[in-house]
């Protein structure tokens, strides 16, 4: 975006590339993938550690050395993650308030699992993809999918594009349909095949001050289940 402001005041705003792209701009997506970023980050220097011991300060200023917008009082809540993680534990020890406890393969192991949360596209779309490749087709070199649209607004940038296909929820693909915009041709539900959705998850933290809690949730969930199947 450029703004021009000419000799009298009068003020001129040029989108680089238009509407569309600003309406489908999500602020709150993209700050929580520079978070996922800065953790994943964390987690590598974690891996590089050659003394068994860490701190908020180091962790803080390497992140902040590497461009992040990051200080020592911000990176207190990504510790907390760390050490509900299991990576780290506290020591007691001013100059080494932190020891790194987890081995490095499993903090592979968890440094891939944020990486895998921060890809982009949502479940319709990797589901989608799974439906691809099982049929043969290669997402990135026979077909070109947008994953540049907010979720929210994918039926309506559909309507206003040349896309040929798009992957929606209802009650949206209904209403392309009703509105004459679309057909629906297919479930993804159909063709993926049994695919687990929702997960529910606490903190470390969190189950262990609160054991009665998640006892009577796992409790209810089974009752729920039980009636299901």
């Amino acid at each position: 975006m450029s703004i021009i402001v000419d000799k009298d005041g009068n003020v001129d705003i040029y989108l680089k590339h238009g509407l569309g792209n600003l309406a489908a701009y999500d602020f709150k997506a993209d700050k929580e993938n520079l978070k996922l970023t800065m953790m994943i980050e964390a987690i590598r220097l974690l891996e590089k550690d050659e003394t068994g011991f860490t701190s908020v300060k180091f962790l803080a200023e390497s992140l902040k050395d590497m461009g992040y917008p990051m200080h020592k009082k911000k990176f207190a809540t990504y510790m907390e993650h760390l050490l509900d993680l299991g990576l780290v534990e506290k020591t007691g020890i001013y100059h080494y308030p932190y020891r790194i406890v987890a081995s490095r393969e499993k903090l592979t192991c968890v440094e891939n699992m944020f990486i895998m949360l921060g890809q982009t596209g949502g479940m319709p779309e990797m589901v989608f993809e799974y439906i691809l490749k099982k049929n043969g087709i290669d997402p990135k070199s026979d077909l070109s999918i947008d994953q540049s649209i907010s979720f929210g607004l994918t039926a309506a940038a559909f309507t206003s594009s040349d896309a040929d296909y798009t992957v929606e929820f209802e009650p949206f693909a209904t209403s392309l349909e009703l509105e004459g915009n679309g057909i629906v041709v297919a479930s993804l539900g159909t063709d993926s095949g049994y695919v687990p959705y929702t997960a529910y998850s606490a903190k470390k933290s969190y189950l262990d001050a609160n054991p009665e809690v998640i006892q009577k949730f796992t409790n209810a969930i089974q009752i729920a289940w039980n009636k299901t199947h």
